[in-house]
């Protein structure tokens, strides 16, 4: 059942995406729009804060059509983030060359 949904919806059309004319759409979080530092460090920051992402999620889910329900919903918000959290990292390792050591900071800003 879950390929005839995700058909409907396609048929449909999924929520549109964001573009540098229109702010509309799912893709136009603001942590979401570049993969550097910052805007890493504020996403970061943001999905730190006890059920701030939960409740963005939910606003997104309940003001867009979709077929999926809430738990598959936030399933793949989960998922873009993870994908763009390790986008934002190897964008920032990329200047770093095999084998180099990591700086004393970094391994004390990473906890």
């Amino acid at each position: 059942s879950a390929w005839v949904l995700g058909a409907l919806q396609l048929r449909a059309g999924l929520p549109p995406l964001s573009s540098s004319t229109s702010s509309r759409g799912r893709h136009s979080f603001f942590f979401y729009r570049k993969l550097d530092r910052w805007h890493y460090l504020g996403y970061q920051v943001f999905y730190a804060v006890p059920f701030l992402y939960e409740l963005r999620t939910l606003l997104d889910w309940t003001c867009t059509p979709t077929t999926l329900d809430w738990y598959s919903w936030l399933k793949l918000e989960d998922i873009r983030g993870s994908l763009y959290a390790a986008g934002a990292r190897r964008r920032m390792e990329a200047g770093r060359k095999p084998g180099e050591r990591v700086p004393r900071y970094e391994k004390f800003l990473q906890g």
